[in-house]
């Protein structure tokens, strides 16, 4: 330019590819990375639809996959933990095993009595929450050999993701960081949902518990009345 003329503006950028110009298509790593983002509700940002064709057919793939695909790919990563969670609650249960009660005095154990609250939490939530804290251990340390991260920024990120919140500020910029990215959303998110899942499912069983012990304790009038541990 002439002097004293302004700078020429920049040239025109696709926001999907990071200001690389729009000949610059997504690879096929960017598409499976930017479906699991959306379709688990993570939503980085990163990576964003940039024609009209486009959107609409991510607002249509977002239900889509929200409702079909990540909910099975959800139920596929829970029962592919779900020996190790059992194998966990196993030597719980071994640790702090179960008072059966022989309510009518006949010599057979009638009915289990409630365990305190706390220890009934404990031992239905502690195995998958081991998990959960165990796969992000792993995504991280992943992210640091990959991404060249510190180990608390790989931390907080992995946890930012695993709640699905997501908030974009730490930047994946290669294509093995994408791909180890997908796997960890995939993992991440499926675990803890059924790790928030199962705090009803126990919930439940809490309180069938107490309405056993307390019916036992009524047709048999003895020691199944009494409280159960708090």
């Amino acid at each position: 330019p002439p002097p004293g003329a302004p700078p020429p503006p920049p040239p025109p950028a696709d926001i999907a590819s990071h200001g690389d110009p729009p000949s610059c298509a997504w690879t096929l790593t960017d598409a499976l990375y930017f479906q699991m983002t959306s379709m688990s509700t993570v939503g980085y940002g990163d990576l964003t639809p940039s024609s009209l064709l486009s959107q609409v057919f991510t607002l249509f793939y977002i239900f889509f996959g929200i409702l079909f695909v990540f909910t099975g790919l959800a139920a596929l990563m829970s029962t592919a933990f779900a020996p190790i969670v059992a194998a966990l609650r196993s030597v719980l249960e071994l640790a702090f095993p179960g008072q059966k009660v022989d309510l009518d005095a006949d010599g057979t154990p009638d009915v289990e009595a409630p365990p305190a609250a706390w220890l009934h939490y404990a031992k239905g939530l502690l195995p998958e929450m081991v998990v959960v804290v165990a796969v992000q251990v792993g995504a991280a340390q992943g992210f640091v050999m990959i991404e060249g991260w510190s180990r608390w920024m790989a931390t907080y990120h992995c946890l930012i993701t695993a709640t699905t919140v997501g908030y974009g500020d730490v930047a994946i910029t290669t294509q093995a960081g994408r791909r180890w990215a997908t796997l960890h959303i995939a993992l991440s998110v499926a675990l803890l949902g059924a790790l928030i899942g199962s705090v009803d499912s126990l919930r439940q069983a809490r309180a069938l518990q107490l309405r056993k012990w307390q019916g036992g304790g009524r047709g048999g009038g003895g020691q199944g009345g009494s409280r159960p541990p708090a």
